[in-house]
C-alpha cells in the first residue's frame, strides 16, 4: 500500500511528517507549519564601519 499525502493526494514513497495516522508530503507539511525549525550556523557579525572622530556628522 502505497501513501498518499492527506492535503493534496498525491502518492508517496516515504512520509515527510506524520500526525497521528495523517502522512504528509515536504511541501504540504512545510505549509501546515509542521516541519522543526532548524537553525543554520551562526553568521559572523558584520563588519562595522570605523567612524573617524574628526569628520562631521
Amino acid at each position: 500500500m502505497s501513501l498518499v499525502c492527506v492535503r493534496c493526494r498525491r502518492p508517496m514513497s516515504a512520509a515527510f511528517a506524520t500526525v497521528g495516522e495523517y502522512a504528509y508530503g515536504p511541501k504540504c507539511a512545510k505549509i501546515a507549519g509542521l516541519l522543526p525549525n532548524v537553525s543554520h550556523a551562526p553568521r559572523a557579525p558584520m563588519n562595522q564601519p570605523e567612524v573617524d572622530a574628526s569628520q562631521l556628522a
